[in-house]
């Protein structure tokens, strides 16, 4: 290993929350696709995400974020999402609930170290976006990660996911 891999591993490995790394590249054969790739921004806690998966989509609402993400009851679950590789976006819910008001809940879903699926419930979608697609078929929609922001340590301890909710073309909402 020459001098200049050395200096630069420890760079990537104090980047982005202490040694996550992006998983990298994966299109498997039924065209879904993933990216990660590191946002060397002044924090260097952020990581850029590129997905696509098969169908034609349009964005519904862009710049989501999943509201109780950082929760206490959720910080273990969310902590091995982050930790995790090749990460995606799931919608489950009761949107016609016999009390309380309509939820979509956000899971994520990850490989660990193993190559091993995982889930994990992150929090919810916002209200306001939840009452939108309430009358809709959570079928046709689907979270596309954008970024993802990792606790700076010493100063910052919240996680972030931001992600465009993507509708499938000609359904209605």
């Amino acid at each position: 290993m020459s001098i200049l891999s050395t200096l630069f591993k420890s760079r990537s490995e104090k980047a982005a929350g202490g040694g996550i790394k992006p998983a990298g590249i994966v299109k498997n054969e039924g065209g879904w696709y993933y990216e990660e790739s590191q946002t060397f921004s002044s924090s260097q806690s952020t990581m850029r995400i590129d997905q696509n998966r098969p169908g034609d989509w349009e964005v519904f609402t862009g710049h989501c974020t999943v509201k109780g993400l950082n929760g206490p009851a959720r910080r273990e679950g969310v902590e091995r999402f982050f930790r995790g590789g090749y990460r995606w976006l799931q919608l489950e819910g009761d949107l016609e609930p016999a009390y309380g008001d309509p939820s979509v809940k956000v899971i994520g879903t990850y490989l660990d170290t193993a190559g091993r699926e995982h889930e994990v419930s992150l929090g919810n979608l916002s209200w306001d976006v939840t009452e939108e697609i309430k009358e809709a078929n959570l079928f046709d929609f689907w979270g596309r990660m954008k970024l993802i922001g990792f606790p700076v340590p010493g100063r910052d301890t919240k996680y972030m996911i931001r992600f465009d909710l993507m509708k499938r073309k000609g359904t209605s909402a």
